[in-house]
């Protein structure tokens, strides 16, 4: 592992209104915009936010190296709401 990865979420009316993903990951630029993009307007279920993450970041380009699997940040999105 890098170290830390760490998901900020505003969330209002039970959906994710804005995401930040930080920290010591390595990744293209594009695919971190595309999960934060895939989790906003998303609604604050456990089960869909894992879903939307792995989709966004489903190419081979789209390797996150810091994380086990990226549905970490799904978790971690779902986490900051609950």
């Amino acid at each position: 592992m890098l170290g830390v990865l760490e998901v900020y979420a505003a969330c209002e009316g039970g959906r994710i209104t804005d995401v930040r993903v930080c920290g010591d990951v390595i990744a293209p630029s594009a695919t971190i915009a595309r999960i934060e993009a895939s989790l906003r307007g998303a609604p604050v279920d456990r089960a869909d936010l894992v879903r939307r993450v792995t989709e966004a970041a489903a190419e081979e380009a789209d390797a996150v190296l810091g994380v086990r699997s990226v549905a970490t940040i799904g978790e971690l999105a779902y986490t900051a709401c609950a």
